[in-house]
């Protein structure tokens, strides 16, 4: 599960993955209640094992088996993050992403080493 600032960064991360090969889906605030659901129900069964959220959409999700929680983009409020980590599994591992520079994900949107 990797979370997200914006809507429009989970859709842009979503389409990084997918055309790099990755298969992902997202959720957030402007899709539909239908498309949360598919989108859940796909992550869910496996089908795409990259879930990426904003909190927003993310809150209230009980998905069990979550072994990763990756923080694309660090909440700036300390109780989001707790709430990110601790959404779904007490024994996952939480990554971040030091601040980057704002660029289109038409380059990766991953620091250089």
């Amino acid at each position: 599960m990797v979370f997200v600032e914006t809507k429009r960064g989970a859709d842009a991360l979503e389409d990084f993955l997918c055309g790099n090969g990755f298969p992902a889906t997202s959720i957030h605030g402007d899709r539909s209640q239908q498309e949360r659901e598919m989108a859940l129900k796909s992550f869910r069964s496996g089908r795409t094992p990259i879930l990426v959220a904003t909190d927003v959409a993310a809150r209230g999700l009980d998905i069990p088996h979550v072994t990763h929680v990756i923080n694309f983009d660090l909440p700036a409020d300390i109780d989001d993050y707790v709430r990110r980590f601790f959404l779904n599994s007490f024994f996952g591992f939480s990554f971040f992403f030091p601040k980057r520079k704002k660029t289109s994900f038409s380059r990766s949107p991953f620091p250089p080493p």
